[in-house]
């Protein structure tokens, strides 16, 4: 089974602003590593699902949030730019799932954390 996980950051746990989503923010090296932590996490819940192949994509910014090193050996990453599918690149007929990570709410949703739209 070929399971595809797309992770943003602005959704992850404990990311509520702009100091932990900007590269230049004082807390992004703690917003990074609990990305990774939950992509871990589901790639830890594919894997135990039956996933043969997982790939992720950093779909954060420039794709450049991720901590490789730090990521789980079974996953296969997905990271930089261009990505001409954007924060689905590597999506094709052969995934069997996809599981989205870190998703925000789009601009103007009541109480969400770093709301905004993609453009």
């Amino acid at each position: 089974m070929r399971v595809l996980i797309t992770a943003d950051i602005e959704g992850i746990g404990s990311v509520v602003r702009s100091e932990h989503s900007s590269v230049q923010g004082r807390e992004y090296a703690q917003a990074r590593r609990l990305m990774t932590e939950e992509v871990n996490a589901a790639v830890r819940g594919a894997c135990d699902a039956g996933a043969t192949d997982v790939l992720v994509v950093d779909a954060h910014n420039v794709g450049l949030n991720l901590v490789p090193e730090a990521l789980d050996e079974r996953a296969r990453l997905v990271m930089g730019s261009p990505r001409p599918l954007a924060m689905m690149e590597g999506v094709d007929r052969a995934v069997d799932a996809a599981c989205f990570v870190g998703y925000h709410g789009m601009a103007g949703t009541a109480d969400a954390a770093i709301a905004h739209i993609f453009h």
